[in-house]
C-alpha cells in the first residue's frame, strides 16, 4: 500500500496459483480466474469512488492515472477519464496516446524509454467507469475509449 495515499496497487495474478486448481489454477490454453481491475476509495464520510475499467496489463496504470488526476489536479472525473493516457506492457517501449503533449515524449526517451504513439482514443488504455460522491452528490464520468456509460443514482 502506498502509505502516502492509501492505494494498494497489486499484481492480479495473486489471485491466481501455480497448480492443478479447476478455478484458480494457472495453466497453458486457459484465461485466468478473472481480469477486473474495479476499486472502492473510500474517506472519512465512507465510499468517495467506484472506479474500474478492462484493459488487461493496463489496468492498475489507467485507473491510477485517472484518479491522480481527479485528486491530486482537481479535474473533474469525466476530464480525468478523458485526459491522455500512456501505457507500459513490457520492455523499454512505453504506449501514449496521439493527443498526448509531445513534451512526453522527450521526457521519456530521456529516461531511457523508446515511445511508440498509438491512436488518439486507444481502446489499450481501457475504458474507465467511475461514479465520484461529495457529499450527497453523485457524479458519474464514462470512458470514450469503448462503449460505456456511468449512471449514479
Amino acid at each position: 500500500m502506498c502509505p502516502r495515499h492509501g492505494i494498494v496497487l497489486h499484481n492480479r495474478a495473486m489471485l491466481e496459483r501455480l497448480d492443478d486448481d479447476p478455478v484458480r489454477g494457472l495453466r497453458g490454453g486457459f484465461r485466468p480466474f478473472h481480469t477486473l481491475c474495479p476499486a472502492l476509495l473510500t474517506g472519512g464520510s465512507g465510499v468517495e469512488l467506484a472506479i474500474a475499467t478492462p484493459g488487461d496489463h493496463g489496468q492498475p496504470q489507467s485507473l491510477f492515472q485517472v484518479m491522480r488526476r481527479h485528486f491530486e489536479l482537481e479535474v473533474d472525473i469525466q476530464c480525468a477519464i478523458e485526459w491522455p493516457r500512456l501505457r507500459h506492457d513490457t520492455g523499454r517501449e512505453v504506449m501514449l496516446e496521439s493527443r498526448c503533449p509531445l513534451s512526453w515524449d522527450a521526457a521519456l526517451t530521456k529516461a531511457g524509454w523508446a515511445v511508440k504513439r498509438v491512436d488518439a482514443w486507444s481502446r489499450l488504455m481501457g475504458g474507465v467507469n467511475a461514479i465520484r460522491k461529495e457529499g450527497c452528490l453523485l457524479m458519474g464520468g464514462a470512458d470514450p475509449r469503448r462503449s460505456c456509460y456511468a449512471i449514479a443514482e
